[in-house]
């Protein structure tokens, strides 16, 4: 290899997301990725829940900007209280809260009756990915038949082409150093 010709590195880039326990903890009545994902174009998507702790009951969340508005009647939750924190000032009555909090999306909802779970986000986020499903048969975030969505991982091959500096060999395979071959 001459010094200034360019050599090719593969990374592998794996992203993983939340599961149901932290969702919760944040304050979320819905876990829209305990979803076995069922159908989706683009940033909707609906699906059944992968968890009968997750199967029961019903829910809704919406927020429109900087306004939320949550409705629970799931049990194992805590009500929906007025109070402040988490970056929102909640107005709530137990089974229904409004509130104002910083804009972190356009729009989104989420609504689950027993298992059956569908949500829409604009723009689409790591909380509600978008995705391409008809049928169970899952497309997009990876392909697969019943994709549960806080399971899926996210490859990248990302192909960097670095010069290389005068005088440095590139590695071989692991790492390992590789002679250039003579050609006698």
């Amino acid at each position: 290899m001459q010094p200034g010709q360019t050599f090719v590195v593969k990374q592998t880039v794996t992203t993983t997301t939340h599961d149901h326990v932290d969702a919760q903890r944040m304050g979320e009545v819905i876990d829209e990725l305990d979803t076995y994902l069922c159908c989706g174009l683009c940033c909707y998507s609906c699906g059944f829940a992968a968890t009968c702790r997750n199967c029961f009951g019903i829910a809704s969340e919406t927020t429109c900007c900087c306004l939320e508005h949550a409705c629970c009647l799931k049990p194992g939750l805590s009500c929906l209280w007025c109070g402040c924190g988490e970056g929102k000032i909640q107005l709530g009555l137990g089974c229904c809260s409004c509130a104002l909090l910083a804009p972190s999306t356009c729009c989104k909802f989420s609504r689950q009756i027993c298992c059956v779970i569908e949500h829409c986000a604009f723009p689409c986020g790591d909380e509600m990915p978008c995705t391409v499903a008809i049928c169970g048969l899952a497309f997009v975030p990876k392909c697969g038949c019943c994709v549960r969505l806080n399971e899926f991982t996210e490859e990248q091959h990302v192909l960097i082409h670095q010069p290389l500096p005068v005088g440095v060999v590139p590695p071989g395979p692991h790492g390992a150093y590789v002679p250039p071959k003579d050609n006698f």
